[in-house]
């Protein structure tokens, strides 16, 4: 992804701000990496450019407790660049990122102030998923709990297939775990009872997901009332 392709200067004028650009330096991280191993460092807003990041935190117990993954066309570290304290931020995969301080962002707004009504438009996405995240964590069955994850994560990073399918990075049962809080092994069995309903498909590093066998396993849950 070419740096002004990214959906943060969607619409901009480019020519004000590929000077302003010029100075800026890609970071690549390799996966399982951190960006930010601190809530309150470093103060960088993070473009992803490829790749997927994990932002998490951790509770008193040491537990890791994922709020979401981003993909190319997102940003991470909002809360940082703005001196607050944020979460953690670890590479997912492979990735490459442009590390953007508050005082670039600042000139690049002045030079476009459509780049800060982009930012605001990308929060706003944010916030969307976050939302939908404490959605999945409502759920009382486990097996739909994981079930509406996985249609989160083809919602946003997903690859569309023929036939309505969609392709995802295949993240360790653990990660997934971390993100519904369930167990590990937990996860593992239920995963497995979403592949014998026909949901969901294990090839290589990838997982192929139906959305549509996902969506009716989770109207059935509405309609039911059923715990697992």
């Amino acid at each position: 992804m070419d740096i002004l392709d990214h959906a943060l200067f969607a619409g901009c004028d480019q020519a004000a701000l590929r000077p302003l650009l010029k100075s800026l330096r890609t970071q690549r991280v390799r996966k399982g990496s951190l960006l930010v191993e601190h809530p309150r460092g470093p103060a960088n807003l993070f473009l992803i450019l490829q790749g997927t990041l994990m932002a998490f935190s951790k509770t008193a117990g040491g537990r890791r407790v994922i709020f979401e993954l981003c993909g190319p066309g997102e940003v991470d570290g909002v809360l940082a660049a703005d001196g607050r304290a944020g979460h953690l931020t670890q590479a997912a995969v492979d990735s490459l990122v442009l590390p953007i301080s508050r005082a670039d962002l600042g000139r690049l707004i002045a030079a476009d102030p459509r780049v800060a009504v982009n930012l605001t438009d990308l929060l706003l996405t944010r916030q969307e998923k976050r939302e939908a995240q404490i959605e999945a964590l409502a759920e009382s069955a486990t097996v739909h709990r994981l079930a509406r994850q996985l249609l989160l994560l083809a919602r946003h990073l997903g690859k569309p297939e023929p036939g309505g399918e969609i392709r995802i990075t295949r993240l360790t049962h653990q990660a997934l775990a971390d993100m519904v809080g369930l167990r590990r092994e937990t996860v593992t069995v239920k995963l497995e009872e979403l592949v014998n309903a026909g949901a969901v498909a294990v090839e290589g590093r990838q997982l192929r997901l139906r959305p549509a066998t996902l969506e009716r396993l989770l109207q059935v849950s509405n309609r039911s009332g059923a715990r697992c």
